[in-house]
């Protein structure tokens, strides 16, 4: 059975000294265009985030895809690429929209 969902996982990372990564941005996208929404973890732009609302990391829920309802939401920062795709791979397998009113809008 062919399903209509994409993925995308992208990092950029920081040397910190010898041999030494920290990564300093991510974004990890889901988009079910069956049951048209949009799932995203993001952190970028941090000094922007934290400077307006006191937080590095953001979601975004579209439950109807391309009409955010709010842009940006709280959540919990994403560990590392594994939870990451470990956070997406489980909306996926629910086959269902997230409620977006349970999250916390920014602004």
């Amino acid at each position: 059975m062919r399903t209509n969902r994409s993925t995308g996982v992208a990092g950029d990372w920081q040397l910190t000294g010898p041999d030494e990564w920290v990564r300093v941005e991510h974004a990890y996208e889901l988009r079910h265009h069956e049951l048209v929404y949009r799932r995203a973890f993001h952190r970028h732009d941090q000094d922007h985030f934290v400077r307006l609302y006191g937080v590095a990391t953001h979601e975004h829920c579209e439950a109807t895809l391309g009409l955010e309802v709010h842009g940006d939401y709280v959540g919990p920062p994403v560990a590392d690429a594994f939870d990451g795709f470990r956070r997406l791979y489980d909306t996926w397998l629910m086959d269902r929209k997230p409620d977006c009113r349970a999250l916390t809008c920014l602004g």
